[in-house]
C-alpha cells in the first residue's frame, strides 16, 4: 500500500490543498501549527473508515467554522496491483467517487464506490499494521499492537525460519491459510460466544434465552397453582379463626357489663371522698389561723421583756465605751509630743545628706561629659570616612546585578559566536607556489584558515580572483554576534569599562568599599548605642548646663554619705512608726466614740420598740381574750380530727373496690373487643380477595398452561443442550489453533528485536541490546551492559524507541505488503546528537518503506538523507 497524493478542499481551516508524496523513501511535510498537517492523517482516516452520507459529530466538525460549503477529501494510492483515486464530498451534498487507473480503468460512484474500495483494501492491504504504524500526537506507545497483522506475521515467520535453517516456505500461502483457517474458527466461536469474556451471543445466547424464558414460564405457572393451593388453606383458617373472634367477642361483652356495676360503686366513693377531703381542708385553715393567733400573742410578750433586757445592757455598754476614749485622747498626745521630737532631728540629718549627695552627682557629671564629647568627636570622623566611600561607590556601579549582566553578555557572546562558526562556511586557502596569495588584501605565507562570516576576497595576482560570500544561514548568527557585541560596548562604556573581562577588578573594588563602609557603620552603631548623634549632642549639653549651675568641685567620702544615710534611714523609720503609733491612738479615740454614739441610736430604737409591742399587745387583748382564743384552737382541733376521720374511712372502701384493678380491667376488655371488631373486618377483607383468586384461577385454566409450559421447557433445555456442545467443541478448536499460533508467534521476538537493534545502532550505539517480549513489546534496553526497563527511560528515549519500533516494522514486510509510516510531529523531546542519528535511521528506512513526516519544526529533519520536503 502506497500513498501518492492528498488533496483537501473545506477540510475546516484548510481551504483547498494538493500534497503528493514520494513513493518510497522519506517526505517531510513541514508547515507552522494550525496549518491542518494533522488534518491530512485524519481526512485520510475519514475517507477509508466513514460513508460521505454520515450525520456523525466527527464528520459534522470538519466543516469551515462560519462556511456551509461541502469538505472535499481525495486520496491517490496503490494497493497491491491496484492503482486509483478515491474521493469523498462530506456534509453539503455528499458524494463518493472511485476512479481506478490499473488494472484495468473503472469509474464507481456512490455506495458501490466505497464499498469496492473496501474489498480492494481488504484483499490486499494489512489495515491493521497500518494503524499500527502511526505514530500521533495524542500518545505514546514502546511497540506496535499487531494483532493479526498477518503481513507482519509472514515475515516474522521467514525471518525466524530463515534463523533456525529451515526450508524457505515460498510466498507465504501457508501462513494465509493459518490464518483464513483461524478467521474460520474465530468465526465459528464468535457464532455462540464472544472470543474476550466467552459471553453467549448469537445462536447459543437464542437457545439460553428461550430455555430460560421456558424455565420462566414454567416457574411462575407452578407458583401460581402453589399460590391458589395456598388461598385455599388460607380461606379455611380465615373462616376458623372468623369463629374463634365469635366466641370470644361474647366472653369478652359479659365481662365488660360486670365491671361497670363495680365501677359505678367506685364512682360514688369518690364524690364522697372528694367532699369529705375538701371540708377536712377548710377545717385545717381554720385551726391553723387560731394557732397562729395564740402563737402571735404569746410572741408578743416574750419580745416585750427581751427587748427591755437589751436596753439595760446598752446603757452600760455606753459608759465602758466612753471611759476607753476619754483613756486613747490622752495617750494620743503624749506621742505626738515625742513625734515631733524625733522628726526635727531627721530633718536636720536630712539636709546635710542631700549635700553630700549633690556633691557626688556634680563629679559623676564631669566625667559623663567628657565620655559624651570623646564618643561625638569619634562618630563625626567615621561620618567623613563613610561619606568618601559612599562618593566611591557611586563612581563604581559593578554591583551583583552589573556583574550578572556581563556574565550573562559574555555567555551571549560565546553562543552567538559558536552558533556563527556553526553555520557560516569555513575556507582554507594554503599557498603551493612561488606566486603571492592574498586573501582581502593581506598577503598569506603558507595556509590561511578562515570564516566566511563577511565578504572574503581570494586572488592570485595576474591568475585568479575568487570571491566568497557567506550563505543566508549565516546572517542571522551574524546580526545577532553583532548586536551582542554592540550591547557589551554600551556595558562597558556605561560602567567605564576598557574591556568586558575588566569586570572583575572593578566588582572587586566594589566588594572592598562596601565591606569598609560596613566595618564603619558597625562601629558607628556601636558609638552610638541605639540612639541618635542629636540625641548624644542633646545629652552633652544638658550636662555642661548642669557642670556650669554647680560650679563646686569638692570631694566627699563616700563612707560619710553611707554614715549619713543610715542615720537618715533610722531616724525615718522612728519617724514612721511615731506617727503609727499616734494613728492607733487616734484611731481607737474615733472607735470608741463611734461606739457610743451607735449603742445610743440602738439604744432609742429599743425604746421605740418596745412602745410599738405594748400598742400590739394591747390590740390583741381587745379583740379576744387569751382564754377565749385558746379554747378556739382546741375547738378546731377536734372538728379537724372528725373530718379527717370520715376521710380515711372512705379511702379504705375504695382500696378495698381496687379502683386501679377495675380500671385496667375495663380498659383491658374494651381494647380487646376493639381488636376483635379489627381483625374480624380484615378477616371478611381477605376471605373476598382469596375467594376472588380461586375464581380467577378456575376461569384461567391455568393447569393446562402449566403442563405445556413443562413440555416447551423440557424441548429448549434439549435444544440448548445441543447447542452448547457445538459452542465447546467450536471454541476448542479456536482456542487449539490460536495456541499453536501463539508458540509459532514467540520466534516473532528474536528477528525482531535484530532489525529493532540494527535501527536502534544509529541512536543508541552498535552495543544496544533489546528485551523483547511475546506481544513484541519492548520491555528494557541495554546499552554498555547497563540495562534499563522501558517504563524506566527518559521522555526523548521512549519518543525515539517508539518511531524505531514503527521503522524496523515497516523494514521487515515485503515490499507488497508494506504500508507507509506516518509520523506527526515526533522528536520534540530530543536533543541535537539523537536528531541526527534518528535522521539516518529515517533514511535507512526510506530504502525500504514509505515514510511521511509531518512537522512544524523543519530543523529536526535536515539530516534525513535524499529526504523530500513539502511546505504547506
Amino acid at each position: 500500500m502506497r500513498l501518492h497524493r492528498i488533496r483537501l478542499q473545506d477540510f475546516r481551516g484548510v481551504a483547498d490543498r494538493d500534497v503528493r508524496f514520494a513513493d518510497r523513501g522519506v517526505t517531510v511535510v513541514e508547515g507552522a501549527n494550525e496549518a491542518g498537517k494533522s488534518s491530512m492523517i485524519e481526512a485520510l482516516a475519514l475517507l477509508l473508515d466513514t460513508r460521505a452520507d454520515s450525520k456523525s459529530a466527527k464528520v459534522r466538525s470538519i466543516m469551515p467554522a462560519g462556511r456551509e460549503v461541502g469538505t472535499e477529501v481525495e486520496v491517490e494510492m496503490s494497493c497491491g496491483p491496484w492503482h486509483f483515486t478515491y474521493g469523498k464530498r462530506f456534509n453539503k451534498q455528499p458524494s463518493t467517487t472511485l476512479t481506478v487507473h490499473r488494472p484495468r480503468p473503472e469509474h464507481i460512484t456512490g455506495r458501490d464506490a466505497h464499498e469496492r474500495v473496501g474489498e480492494i483494501i481488504g484483499a490486499h492491504a494489512d489495515l491493521t499494521l497500518f494503524r499500527a504504524l502511526r505514530m500521533l500526537q495524542s500518545g505514546e506507545s514502546s511497540g506496535v499492537a499487531v494483532g493479526d497483522s498477518s503481513a507482519l506475521a509472514r515475515a516474522l515467520d521467514r525471518a525466524s525460519e530463515a534463523t533456525d535453517g529451515a526450508a524457505d516456505r515460498g510466498d507465504g500461502g501457508g501462513d494465509v491459510e493459518d490464518q483464513t483457517l483461524i478467521d474460520a474458527a474465530a468465526a465459528e466461536c464468535r457464532r455462540y460466544r464472544t472470543l474476550g469474556q466467552r459471553r453467549p451471543t448469537g445462536e447459543l445466547a437464542d437457545a439460553i434465552r428461550a430455555a430460560d424464558e421456558a424455565a420462566d414460564r414454567v416457574t411462575a405457572l407452578t407458583r401460581a397453582r402453589e399460590a391458589v393451593d395456598a388461598d385455599a388453606r388460607r380461606l379455611d383458617e380465615i373462616l376458623e379463626r372468623r369463629a374463634e373472634l365469635a366466641r370470644a367477642r361474647e366472653l369478652r361483652e359479659v365481662e365488660r357489663d360486670e365491671l361497670a356495676v363495680s365501677w359505678a360503686e367506685i364512682e360514688r366513693l369518690q364524690t364522697e371522698l372528694a367532699s369529705a377531703s375538701a371540708e377536712a381542708r377548710h377545717l385545717l385553715t381554720v385551726s391553723q389561723l387560731a394557732r397562729r393567733d395564740v402563737e402571735e400573742r404569746e410572741r408578743v410578750a416574750t419580745q416585750i421583756d427581751t427587748t427591755t433586757r437589751e436596753t439595760e445592757e446598752l446603757a452600760a455598754s455606753i459608759r465602758a465605751h466612753g471611759v476607753r476614749a476619754e483613756r486613747a485622747a490622752a495617750d494620743g498626745r503624749a506621742l505626738q509630743d515625742e513625734l515631733r521630737a524625733v522628726r526635727e532631728r531627721w530633718e536636720m540629718v536630712r539636709s546635710a545628706l542631700s549635700a553630700a549627695q549633690a556633691t557626688q552627682r556634680s563629679r559623676e557629671h564631669r566625667r559623663t561629659l567628657r565620655d559624651l564629647e570623646q564618643r561625638i568627636a569619634e562618630i563625626d570622623r567615621i561620618a567623613t570616612q563613610s561619606a568618601s566611600i559612599d562618593d566611591a561607590l557611586a563612581a563604581n556601579g559593578m554591583d551583583g546585578a552589573a556583574v550578572r549582566t556581563a556574565v550573562e553578555l559574555a555567555r551571549r557572546r560565546a553562543v552567538a559566536q559558536a552558533r556563527l562558526e556553526a553555520t557560516a562556511a569555513r575556507f582554507t586557502v594554503e599557498r603551493t607556489g612561488s606566486v603571492p596569495v592574498t586573501v582581502d588584501g593581506e598577503p598569506i605565507d603558507t595556509v590561511a584558515d578562515r570564516v566566511a562570516v563577511d565578504d572574503a576576497l581570494i586572488e592570485v595576482d595576474g591568475i585568479i580572483r575568487v570571491a566568497v560570500r557567506p550563505g543566508a544561514d549565516t546572517a542571522g548568527p551574524a546580526d545577532e554576534l553583532t548586536t551582542t557585541d554592540g550591547e557589551i560596548q554600551a556595558f562597558c562604556a556605561h560602567h567605564g569599562l576598557d574591556a568586558l573581562d575588566d569586570h572583575t577588578d572593578r566588582a572587586r573594588e566594589r566588594a572592598d568599599l562596601v565591606e569598609r563602609r560596613s566595618v564603619l557603620r558597625r562601629r558607628a552603631e556601636d558609638l552610638l548605642a541605639g540612639s541618635a548623634r542629636d540625641a548624644l549632642c542633646a545629652r552633652r549639653d544638658e550636662l555642661a548646663a548642669l557642670v556650669d549651675a554647680d560650679p563646686s568641685s569638692g570631694d566627699v567620702d563616700p563612707d560619710d554619705i553611707a554614715s549619713l544615710a543610715d542615720t537618715e534611714r533610722e531616724l525615718s523609720e522612728l519617724v514612721m512608726s511615731a506617727e503609727r503609733a499616734v494613728t492607733q491612738r487616734q484611731s481607737a479615740e474615733r472607735d470608741a466614740r463611734t461606739q457610743v454614739r451607735m449603742a445610743g441610736e440602738e439604744r432609742d430604737r429599743l425604746a421605740e420598740r418596745v412602745a410599738e409591742l405594748h400598742e400590739r399587745r394591747a390590740a390583741l387583748l381587745t379583740e379576744l381574750g387569751d382564754d377565749d382564743a385558746r379554747r378556739t384552737v382546741e375547738l378546731a382541733a377536734r372538728r379537724l380530727t372528725e373530718a379527717r376521720d370520715r376521710v380515711g374511712h372512705l379511702e379504705r372502701e375504695l382500696t378495698r373496690l381496687d379502683v386501679t384493678e377495675i380500671g385496667l380491667r375495663r380498659e383491658r376488655v374494651g381494647g380487646h373487643l376493639a381488636a376483635i371488631d379489627r381483625e374480624h373486618a380484615e378477616l371478611e377483607r381477605q376471605a373476598t380477595e382469596v375467594r376472588t383468586r380461586i375464581e380467577l384461577y378456575r376461569d384461567e385454566s391455568r393447569f393446562d398452561d402449566l403442563q405445556e409450559a413443562a413440555a416447551e421447557h423440557d424441548a429448549a433445555r434439549a435444544t440448548l443442550a445441543r447447542v452448547t456442545r457445538r459452542a465447546d467443541a467450536a471454541e476448542l478448536l479456536f482456542r487449539t489453533l490460536t495456541d499453536k499460533r501463539q508458540q509459532a508467534r514467540t520466534r516473532y521476538a528474536d528477528p525482531f528485536a535484530r532489525r529493532l537493534e540494527e535501527l536502534g545502532a544509529y541512536v543508541f550505539g552498535e552495543g544496544v541490546r533489546f528485551d523483547v517480549d511475546d506481544s513484541l513489546d519492548v520491555v528494557s534496553r541495554t546499552v554498555d551492559g547497563v540495562t534499563i526497563r522501558h517504563d524506566s527511560l527518559s521522555g526523548g528515549a521512549r519518543e525515539q524507541l517508539a518511531l524505531l519500533t514503527r521503522l524496523a516494522c515497516a523494514t521487515l514486510v515485503d515490499e507488497d505488503d508494506g504500508v507507509p509510516v506516518l509520523v506527526d510531529d515526533a522528536l520534540g523531546y530530543s536533543d541535537p546528537q539523537r536528531l541526527a542519528a534518528m535522521a539516518g535511521v529515517l533514511g535507512a528506512a526510506g530504502r525500504d518503506a514509505q515514510v511521511i513526516v509531518l512537522t512544524c519544526s523543519p530543523d529536526r529533519y535536515r539530516d534525513v538523507p535524499g529526504a523530500e520536503v513539502v511546505a504547506v
